[in-house]
């Protein structure tokens, strides 16, 4: 599925393949003195759990909340608004839109992100966050046609980072 970048895109983010059942659908089970219906629902209930599909990885708002606080909160502190004991001190990341009269890039704090940009400000002492950038990638639409590849993490990130601002963004940019 591709991520169509919207304001509320974020809710239904992503989908995942389903794995072809690995299980004895269609089979008639082995009669046995004892066995009966209750002994095979066990099997059954495999079965059906295998062909649901994955495990849901979780809300893509949630994946980039425990990305945050792993990766961004030691600097930017847990309400992500700047540690006042760092000089410089952190970017408040709850006024990205409000520094752009009301617009989320979504691109431009992906960027920003995963060091693409170095020469953007911000950047002095800011890290690149290598974590960001690997592990499973999903297709993007960037607004212009075209559709990319870009790290699952880094887009989850960039979406918790849109439901924290102060005040909520008029408007989306990819």
């Amino acid at each position: 599925m591709v991520h169509k970048y919207t304001r509320h895109s974020h809710r239904p983010f992503l989908s995942f393949p389903r794995p072809a059942p690995s299980c004895n659908a269609g089979r008639r089970p082995v009669s046995r003195a004892g066995s009966g219906v209750a002994r095979q629902i066990p099997r059954m209930l495999v079965c059906v759990l295998m062909m649901a599909g994955p495990a849901v990885r979780g809300d893509p708002v949630e994946q980039g909340r425990a990305l945050y606080q792993q990766h961004c909160a030691a600097c930017h502190g847990e309400n992500a608004k700047g540690h006042d004991a760092l000089l410089p001190r952190p970017a408040d990341l709850t006024k990205i839109a409000q520094r752009r009269d009301g617009v989320w890039p979504m691109l431009e704090v992906m960027s920003i992100i995963d060091g693409y940009t170095k020469t953007q400000t911000p950047r002095d002492g800011m890290p690149v966050i290598a974590a960001l950038t690997q592990g499973t990638k999903q297709s993007f639409d960037t607004g212009n046609g075209q559709t990319v590849l870009v790290p699952e993490r880094l887009v989850a990130l960039a979406v918790y980072l849109e439901t924290i601002q102060s005040p909520k963004p008029e408007r989306a940019v990819p």
